[in-house]
């Protein structure tokens, strides 16, 4: 079975835990910001909920968001995470961080010119629960891919 057709508490308990692992892996010094599966966000805006998940460094306005590809090579961003990300944008610089934990290799850059190839080469889609998002293919990617350490 596949992950994406485990049921969405299912796929919760683990989300993002592989791809963070991989990131850490590589930056141990990093600090995390962002949520992790939080309780609640009840309340909170959408620009609060999708702070970028971790600092490069202590004091540091270089901020980074950590997502995961599976087997369908396929980076899959809600529409309010990317408008979100592109908010944090605006303040300090962001990267995205995508692990492919398939072929154990990672691919890095500013958030930017993800949210320009996720536009010209996107599709648009819907999460089962009804959410709108965007899913683009690895060989569209910004960034060239670096091997697993």
């Amino acid at each position: 079975m596949s992950f994406r057709d485990y049921a969405f508490g299912a796929r919760w308990l683990v989300m993002g835990d592989i791809a963070e692992g991989a990131f850490h892996s590589k930056y141990p010094t990093a600090v995390r910001t962002g949520l992790n599966r939080a309780t609640s966000t009840y309340g909170l805006s959408e620009f609060e909920r999708y702070e970028p998940d971790f600092r490069m460094e202590e004091g540091s306005n270089h901020r980074i968001e950590v997502m995961g590809i599976g087997r369908d090579q396929k980076l899959k961003m809600k529409v309010e995470k990317l408008f979100a990300l592109c908010q944090w944008s605006a303040i300090e610089e962001v990267d995205l961080f995508v692990w492919d934990s398939k072929n154990e290799r990672s691919f890095s850059g500013n958030i930017d010119e993800w949210f320009d190839a996720m536009f010209k080469h996107g599709e648009y889609a819907y999460f089962p629960e009804g959410k709108p998002y965007i899913e683009l293919h690895s060989k569209y990617f910004p960034f060239e891919a670096e091997a697993a350490e």
